[in-house]
């Protein structure tokens, strides 16, 4: 029997990931964000991924763990919500998680954002 990851595959499930990762990173290094529902048209050829999903959330969250134990600023930070131009209450509860302090949501994603900007645009 094969372990599914929100109705994927491990192996799918790896592929969106990687791919999600490589989208986060191209719009980090144009200073620009991406709304959720994007992202969802951008996996598409890979996998379906609703914007506001369980899976949505958990996959940002592992590509930012990822990153902050790489020493890395939180790439989710670049995924917004469509309503709010904000990330979604998810990117705030894992930061808070990782040991951040999260008083100003708005303050502290712009310091998150402004920092994926400046270091993937001199990777």
């Amino acid at each position: 029997m094969t372990d599914l990851y929100f109705g994927l595959t491990q192996e799918k499930w790896h592929e969106a990931s990687k791919e999600m990762r490589k989208i986060l990173i191209a719009r980090a290094k144009r200073n620009a964000t991406i709304y959720y529902s994007e992202l969802t048209e951008k996996l598409l050829p890979i996998a379906n991924i609703e914007p506001h999903s369980y899976a949505m959330a958990n996959m940002l969250g592992e590509i930012s763990v990822d990153e902050h134990n790489a020493g890395k600023p939180l790439l989710s930070a670049v995924a917004i919500l469509k309503a709010d131009n904000i990330p979604g209450g998810g990117f705030y509860t894992l930061a808070e998680s990782l040991g951040f302090t999260v008083s100003d949501k708005v303050e502290f994603w712009i310091k998150e954002f402004n920092r994926c900007h400046d270091y993937w645009s001199k990777v």
